[in-house]
């Protein structure tokens, strides 16, 4: 069985139908958890456009940090070990 960082990254890859970097390099201060939305910056979508995406309350469980303390601004979404598994992950 994977790591839960791994799981809980592909998980909301998988509600959010996002391209694989977009969620990679997500950071904690993109998720407005009252607005229930994840805005990518321009920068990191292909169209170089912002982009919101609507999160399901499923998907808002998988974006929780763990632990809370992680949330911090500019943090990455996911941590270094877990980005390299879901990389692999998606190659296959």
């Amino acid at each position: 069985m994977g790591k839960p960082g791994t799981i809980r990254a592909f998980a909301f890859l998988v509600l959010t139908a996002a391209r694989f970097g977009e969620v990679r390099f997500a950071t904690w201060g993109e998720i407005d958890r009252e607005a229930k939305t994840w805005t990518v910056p321009a920068e990191r979508m292909k169209g170089r456009k912002a982009h919101t995406v609507p999160l399901s309350n499923t998907a808002l469980g998988f974006s929780t940090p763990r632990p809370p303390s992680m949330a911090k601004m500019g943090t990455s979404f996911l941590q270094d070990k877990a980005s390299r598994s879901l990389m692999a992950v998606s190659r296959d």
